[in-house]
């Protein structure tokens, strides 16, 4: 069905190499490293003998062909091969464009998975749960002169102790001035009473991937503090409430963006709303300014809006929702106020 629908985009009309790895996986299981030749009759694997047990089991429907005999088999073709403009180095276009018909496809990979299927969303799901429950028994892990490298360590070997196979993204951990930095990296500071700790993360089940994040504090925290959580947490609600079938990016970044800019905090919200979830963690649809297009159902985004105060503090807070015709549902159930270790 998926490859049905892939190849309605070309009319049926030639080839589609596939060189990204996430629509190779998207569209034939196949997680070895490798190139996808189909058509209307034709499904091909190129790839080596690393892989070639791997690319039997996990994708019994294809023929698999050696990886060195691409360029001669496309010689072979005489129909338009269309490929991944985007993701197709130029040694390798300079190489291929001389053994076949070869154009830009033109296809949004990235819309046509953006729509998820109920397989989909049960991986989605699945994979949302272990992060969260890892999330929930760092909270105990959690202390006043753990570093940040110790406690996105504990988080995401509890991920892999549940079963995510590996991270969807490099863990964050953030405390005290670090957390202003929206993609900080866990270093060697400890975590000192009367700060910020933001943890940003997520795990891969079957493919899919999952992303959250909760800010904690430690000990006490500053009326300045407590304020910029409660207003983050208020954009958050708002914005996820606001979230259903027929609400465009830009709206729904709006929703978030006006609460938090009307109490003069606007420039410090430095991102976007959110971001589709699949087989790549940053995916179609886009909850931006710059969006004008539509939700629809069976998406799945996330909302995420933030304060940064440079040298001072920061706050996100994220869920991953299901788009539904007149609502959005949470993957993660855990309680979003503030909790105070």
């Amino acid at each position: 069905m998926r490859i049905n629908k892939l190849l309605k985009e070309i009319n049926n009309d030639g080839y589609i190499l596939l060189s990204k790895p996430e629509d190779i996986f998207y569209y034939t299981a196949f997680t070895g490293e490798g190139y996808i030749l189909i058509s209307e009759n034709d499904k091909r694997i190129y790839t080596d003998g690393r892989y070639l047990e791997q690319a039997q089991k996990e994708s019994p429907d294809f023929t698999l062909f050696d990886v060195r005999n691409l360029k001669k088999d496309l010689k072979e073709i005489k129909q338009t091969v269309y490929f991944q403009e985007k993701h197709m180095n130029f040694f390798m276009y300079n190489g291929l464009l001389e053994c076949a018909d070869l154009k830009p496809s033109k296809i949004d990979f990235n819309k046509l998975r953006s729509v998820k299927d109920e397989e989909e969303i049960k991986l989605l799901k699945q994979s949302a749960e272990i992060a969260e429950q890892a999330y929930l028994e760092t909270l105990n892990f959690i202390s006043e002169g753990k570093t940040e490298q110790e406690i996105a360590s504990y988080l995401n070997y509890q991920m892999a102790l549940r079963g995510g196979q590996k991270t969807s993204f490099d863990t964050i951990c953030v405390s005290g001035k670090n957390s202003s930095l929206p993609h900080g990296k866990p270093t060697d500071k400890v975590v000192r009473e009367g700060e910020f700790i933001t943890l940003d993360f997520g795990c891969i089940v079957d493919g899919y991937c999952s992303d959250m994040t909760r800010t904690v504090a430690a000990g006490f925290i500053t009326e300045e503090m407590e304020f910029v959580f409660d207003l983050v947490l208020r954009a958050q609600d708002d914005a996820e409430r606001a979230l259903k079938a027929g609400i465009s990016g830009a709206e729904a970044d709006s929703v978030a963006r006006k609460i938090i800019s009307e109490v003069g905090y606007g420039q410090y919200f430095v991102h976007s709303l959110g971001h589709g979830v699949g087989v790549e963690v940053h995916e179609y649809p886009n909850l931006t300014y710059t969006n004008s297009e539509k939700l629809v159902k069976n998406q799945v985004v996330t909302v995420e809006p933030g304060i940064y105060l440079p040298d001072k503090f920061g706050v996100r807070i994220e869920n991953t929702v299901l788009i539904e015709e007149d609502r959005a549902i949470s993957f993660q159930k855990s309680d979003k106020e503030l909790i105070i270790l």
